[in-house]
């Protein structure tokens, strides 16, 4: 930073004699540098050389076997498998209208989602659900009929014990499926 370059007035400017004057100036002082530098240039070759002696090839650089590399296996764990989820719910209610947005954030809260989890492994099976389903419906229909024939009154407690009595008849039926698919595939 200390250097400075000399600036010339304008009325050094002026005179050509001045200008060539300076010229020469300018042109001794460049060879005066030019010599000093003059002894690098070998220098610069005897390290080039030193270089290329000691460089190794990309040849005997190149990766050992693949059977040598050590595969990290990815970790899943509870906190990044429910990362994922949050992320994922908040994609898709992007998309979705307010109202669904709004039912989408009540069902999917922790507190109603646990015990549909246990329910949906447990008593909540699509085949319990089902033959409870088909049995009160049929067996709901039949009682109407009974009682308006009959001049009988309509019990509803009837109604959801068919349902019971359907769900666990469809559970039944989904293990003695699953037990008859064990055997043979056995």
């Amino acid at each position: 930073m200390s250097e400075r370059l000399h600036q010339p007035s304008p009325e050094q400017n002026r005179t050509p004699e001045n200008s060539s004057e300076q010229l020469d100036a300018i042109r001794k002082e460049l060879e005066n540098r030019a010599e000093k530098h003059k002894g690098h240039g070998e220098n610069i070759e005897a390290l080039s050389k030193k270089v290329e002696q000691h460089a190794i090839s990309g040849k005997e650089m190149a990766p050992h076997n693949s059977s040598e590399k050590r595969h990290h296996p990815v970790l899943v764990n509870k906190q990044l498998k429910d990362m994922a989820y949050s992320r994922a719910m908040t994609r898709v209610r992007k998309h979705l209208s307010f109202p669904s947005r709004t039912l989408s954030r009540a069902m999917h809260s922790r507190l109603l989602e646990r015990p549909s989890e246990i329910a949906e492994k447990t008593i909540a099976r699509p085949s319990g659900v089902l033959g409870g389903a088909l049995a009160s419906a049929v067996g709901a229909t039949i009682l109407l009929w009974l009682t308006k024939r009959n001049g009988y009154e309509y019990n509803y407690l009837v109604v959801i014990m068919l349902f019971f009595g359907g769900m666990i008849l469809g559970l039944l039926i989904e293990a003695t499926a699953k037990m008859f698919r064990k055997r043979k595939s056995s």
